[in-house]
């Protein structure tokens, strides 16, 4: 039997940049694959929902030319006019435009948040 002599070498410890770029790879992987996840779930909530089939309502019957507004309407609409324009106003004209959805109303709110974030000067 002969005497066989193993040699093991040690392996050189890894360097820092080496390990620095692992690490570099792994956390620019988990980053990527959270913000897929994220924009996954961004797309499905944005979905909307599909309507069940409905008859198609009747058109709403417009106001014949002759027919009156009620002076107590107008007076309520002149005075809801004055308080947002802040100035005295006159009435010439009123319509129906439909009814208006939730986005109309997000969509305004962004618009009043988005306005009252002007710069007014630079400090010194």
């Amino acid at each position: 039997m002969t005497n066989a002599h193993l040699s093991i070498a040690a392996a050189a410890p890894p360097s820092p940049v080496g390990q620095g770029i692992v690490l570099m790879i792994v956390g620019m992987g988990v980053v990527f694959v959270a913000l897929v996840i994220i924009a996954a779930i961004v797309m499905l909530m944005n979905r909307e929902p599909k309507a069940k089939a409905s008859p198609e309502p009747s058109p709403t019957p417009r106001a014949a030319p002759t027919e009156r507004i009620p002076r107590e309407h107008l007076v309520v609409i002149a005075a809801a006019v004055a308080a947002t324009v802040r100035q005295p106003a006159r009435i010439s004209r009123v319509m129906f435009l439909g009814h208006s959805s939730a986005r109309d109303w997000i969509a305004g709110g962004r618009a009043t948040v988005m306005g009252s974030h002007t710069p007014t000067g630079r400090r010194q």
